[in-house]
Protein backbone atom coordinates (compact mmCIF):
# COMPACT_ATOMS: atom_id res chain seq x y z
CA UNK A 1 0.00 0.00 0.00
CA UNK A 2 1.26 3.53 -0.72
CA UNK A 3 2.38 5.54 2.25
CA UNK A 4 -0.53 7.50 3.70
CA UNK A 5 0.37 10.78 5.37
CA UNK A 6 -1.04 10.82 8.86
CA UNK A 7 -1.93 7.15 8.69
CA UNK A 8 -0.89 4.36 11.04
CA UNK A 9 2.73 3.35 11.03
CA UNK A 10 3.98 6.50 9.35
CA UNK A 11 6.62 8.52 11.12
CA UNK A 12 8.62 11.37 9.63
CA UNK A 13 11.41 12.95 11.60
CA UNK A 14 12.40 16.61 11.47
CA UNK A 15 15.40 15.85 9.26
CA UNK A 16 13.16 14.26 6.64
CA UNK A 17 10.89 17.28 6.70
CA UNK A 18 13.88 19.58 6.20
CA UNK A 19 14.46 17.74 2.91
CA UNK A 20 10.84 17.89 1.74
CA UNK A 21 9.99 21.39 2.95
CA UNK A 22 11.44 23.34 -0.03
CA UNK A 23 9.86 20.94 -2.52
CA UNK A 24 6.48 21.07 -0.83
CA UNK A 25 6.62 24.85 -0.57
CA UNK A 26 7.29 25.03 -4.30
CA UNK A 27 4.24 22.82 -4.83
CA UNK A 28 2.15 25.09 -2.59
CA UNK A 29 3.28 28.07 -4.67
CA UNK A 30 2.14 26.28 -7.83
CA UNK A 31 -1.23 25.46 -6.24
CA UNK A 32 -1.58 29.08 -5.18
CA UNK A 33 -0.96 30.21 -8.76
CA UNK A 34 -3.53 27.73 -10.10
CA UNK A 35 -6.08 28.86 -7.50
CA UNK A 36 -5.41 32.45 -8.53
CA UNK A 37 -5.79 31.61 -12.21
CA UNK A 38 -9.12 29.97 -11.40
CA UNK A 39 -10.30 32.99 -9.42
CA UNK A 40 -9.23 35.58 -11.97
CA UNK A 41 -10.74 33.54 -14.81
CA UNK A 42 -14.13 33.22 -13.10
CA UNK A 43 -14.13 36.89 -12.14
CA UNK A 44 -13.30 37.84 -15.73
CA UNK A 45 -16.07 35.65 -17.10
CA UNK A 46 -18.54 37.27 -14.74
CA UNK A 47 -17.54 40.71 -16.04
CA UNK A 48 -18.00 39.44 -19.60
CA UNK A 49 -21.42 38.07 -18.68
CA UNK A 50 -22.52 41.47 -17.36
CA UNK A 51 -21.12 43.20 -20.45
CA UNK A 52 -22.93 40.98 -22.93
CA UNK A 53 -26.16 40.99 -20.90
CA UNK A 54 -26.21 44.80 -20.94
CA UNK A 55 -25.17 44.88 -24.59
CA UNK A 56 -28.00 42.51 -25.53
CA UNK A 57 -30.53 44.53 -23.57
CA UNK A 58 -29.56 47.75 -25.36
CA UNK A 59 -29.04 46.23 -28.82
CA UNK A 60 -30.78 47.84 -31.75
CA UNK A 61 -31.68 46.47 -35.18
CA UNK A 62 -30.05 44.75 -36.99
CA UNK A 63 -28.47 43.26 -33.86
CA UNK A 64 -30.69 40.65 -32.19
CA UNK A 65 -30.33 37.71 -29.82
CA UNK A 66 -29.65 35.59 -32.92
CA UNK A 67 -26.66 37.71 -33.96
CA UNK A 68 -23.25 36.02 -33.93
CA UNK A 69 -20.44 37.01 -31.57
CA UNK A 70 -16.97 36.00 -32.73
CA UNK A 71 -14.01 35.36 -30.46
CA UNK A 72 -11.18 36.84 -32.48
CA UNK A 73 -8.15 39.08 -32.46
CA UNK A 74 -9.94 41.86 -34.31
CA UNK A 75 -13.14 42.86 -36.04
CA UNK A 76 -14.65 39.98 -38.06
CA UNK A 77 -14.97 42.05 -41.25
CA UNK A 78 -11.20 42.58 -41.47
CA UNK A 79 -9.45 40.05 -43.77
CA UNK A 80 -6.52 39.67 -41.38
CA UNK A 81 -8.70 38.83 -38.37
CA UNK A 82 -8.26 35.38 -36.87
CA UNK A 83 -11.54 34.11 -35.42
CA UNK A 84 -11.57 30.80 -33.56
CA UNK A 85 -14.97 30.61 -31.86
CA UNK A 86 -18.46 31.95 -32.42
CA UNK A 87 -21.53 32.26 -30.22
CA UNK A 88 -25.16 33.22 -30.51
CA UNK A 89 -25.45 36.55 -28.72
CA UNK A 90 -28.56 35.51 -26.81
CA UNK A 91 -26.77 32.46 -25.39
CA UNK A 92 -23.78 34.30 -23.94
CA UNK A 93 -25.21 35.60 -20.64
CA UNK A 94 -26.27 32.11 -19.53
CA UNK A 95 -23.10 30.44 -20.86
CA UNK A 96 -20.90 32.88 -18.94
CA UNK A 97 -22.95 32.74 -15.73
CA UNK A 98 -22.03 30.79 -12.61
CA UNK A 99 -22.69 27.17 -13.49
CA UNK A 100 -22.99 28.00 -17.19
CA UNK A 101 -21.21 25.97 -19.84
CA UNK A 102 -18.19 28.27 -20.22
CA UNK A 103 -17.59 28.92 -16.53
CA UNK A 104 -18.11 25.24 -15.73
CA UNK A 105 -15.51 24.11 -18.26
CA UNK A 106 -13.02 26.70 -17.05
CA UNK A 107 -13.57 25.62 -13.45
CA UNK A 108 -12.94 21.99 -14.37
CA UNK A 109 -9.55 22.91 -15.81
CA UNK A 110 -8.45 23.76 -12.28
CA UNK A 111 -8.92 20.10 -11.30
CA UNK A 112 -7.10 18.88 -14.40
CA UNK A 113 -4.16 21.22 -13.81
CA UNK A 114 -3.80 20.60 -10.07
CA UNK A 115 -3.95 16.84 -10.44
CA UNK A 116 -1.43 16.90 -13.30
CA UNK A 117 1.04 18.90 -11.20
CA UNK A 118 0.63 16.42 -8.34
CA UNK A 119 0.66 13.14 -10.22
CA UNK A 120 3.17 13.96 -12.96
CA UNK A 121 5.65 16.02 -11.00
CA UNK A 122 5.40 16.86 -7.30
CA UNK A 123 4.19 13.54 -5.94
CA UNK A 124 7.41 11.87 -7.05
CA UNK A 125 9.60 14.74 -5.88
CA UNK A 126 8.01 14.84 -2.44
CA UNK A 127 8.13 11.04 -2.14
CA UNK A 128 11.85 11.07 -2.93
CA UNK A 129 12.55 13.98 -0.60
CA UNK A 130 10.81 12.14 2.23
CA UNK A 131 12.78 8.96 1.53
CA UNK A 132 9.63 6.87 1.14
CA UNK A 133 9.83 3.51 -0.62
CA UNK A 134 6.37 3.86 -2.18
CA UNK A 135 4.47 6.82 -3.65
CA UNK A 136 3.11 9.28 -1.13
CA UNK A 137 -0.66 9.13 -0.73
CA UNK A 138 -2.80 12.10 0.21
CA UNK A 139 -6.55 11.35 0.13
CA UNK A 140 -7.42 14.85 -1.08
CA UNK A 141 -5.51 14.21 -4.28
CA UNK A 142 -7.19 10.84 -4.57
CA UNK A 143 -10.44 12.81 -4.64
CA UNK A 144 -9.09 15.00 -7.43
CA UNK A 145 -8.29 11.84 -9.37
CA UNK A 146 -11.94 10.78 -9.02
CA UNK A 147 -13.14 14.22 -10.12
CA UNK A 148 -10.75 14.22 -13.06
CA UNK A 149 -11.97 10.82 -14.23
CA UNK A 150 -15.55 12.06 -14.34
CA UNK A 151 -14.51 15.26 -16.10
CA UNK A 152 -12.52 13.42 -18.77
CA UNK A 153 -14.58 10.27 -19.21
CA UNK A 154 -18.09 11.36 -18.21
CA UNK A 155 -18.18 14.89 -19.65
CA UNK A 156 -18.07 16.52 -16.24
CA UNK A 157 -21.02 14.65 -14.76
CA UNK A 158 -20.40 13.15 -11.31
CA UNK A 159 -20.76 9.38 -11.08
CA UNK A 160 -21.11 7.03 -8.12
CA UNK A 161 -18.14 4.97 -9.34
CA UNK A 162 -15.74 7.92 -9.22
CA UNK A 163 -16.87 11.09 -7.47
CA UNK A 164 -19.05 8.96 -5.22
CA UNK A 165 -15.91 7.36 -3.78
CA UNK A 166 -14.30 10.58 -2.55
CA UNK A 167 -12.89 10.44 0.97
CA UNK A 168 -12.36 14.12 1.77
CA UNK A 169 -14.63 16.26 -0.39
CA UNK A 170 -17.59 13.97 0.06
CA UNK A 171 -20.28 16.65 -0.13
CA UNK A 172 -19.13 18.48 -3.25
CA UNK A 173 -21.24 16.59 -5.79
CA UNK A 174 -23.89 13.93 -5.97
CA UNK A 175 -24.06 11.42 -8.85
CA UNK A 176 -25.70 12.99 -11.86
CA UNK A 177 -24.68 16.56 -11.03
CA UNK A 178 -22.67 18.73 -13.40
CA UNK A 179 -19.31 19.40 -11.77
CA UNK A 180 -18.80 23.13 -11.32
CA UNK A 181 -15.88 24.01 -9.08
CA UNK A 182 -16.72 27.39 -7.60
CA UNK A 183 -14.39 29.60 -5.57
CA UNK A 184 -15.61 28.09 -2.31
CA UNK A 185 -14.55 24.60 -3.34
CA UNK A 186 -11.12 25.87 -4.36
CA UNK A 187 -10.87 27.77 -1.07
CA UNK A 188 -11.73 24.61 0.87
CA UNK A 189 -9.08 22.69 -1.04
CA UNK A 190 -6.44 25.33 -0.31
CA UNK A 191 -7.40 25.28 3.38
CA UNK A 192 -6.75 21.54 3.39
CA UNK A 193 -3.36 22.16 1.78
CA UNK A 194 -2.49 24.61 4.55
CA UNK A 195 -3.39 21.93 7.09
CA UNK A 196 -1.16 19.39 5.34
CA UNK A 197 1.67 21.92 5.15
CA UNK A 198 1.55 22.49 8.91
CA UNK A 199 1.20 18.81 9.83
CA UNK A 200 4.89 17.80 9.67
CA UNK A 201 5.90 20.71 11.86
CA UNK A 202 3.61 19.28 14.52
CA UNK A 203 5.10 15.84 14.06
CA UNK A 204 3.75 12.99 11.96
CA UNK A 205 2.67 10.02 14.04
Amino acid sequence: MPADVGGPGIGVCDDAWMNVDPVFQEFVDVLNALAGAHGFALAGLDKERKYWKEWLASAETPVTADSTVYIADGRPEFPSTVAYSKWRLGDLPDALAVGGTVMTRVSQQWVISVYAEWEEHYRGLITDAMGLSEPLKLPMFGDLRCFRHDIVHHRGIATADNTGKCEVFTDWFKPGQTMFFDIYKVAEFMTKIEAVESLPRQGWK
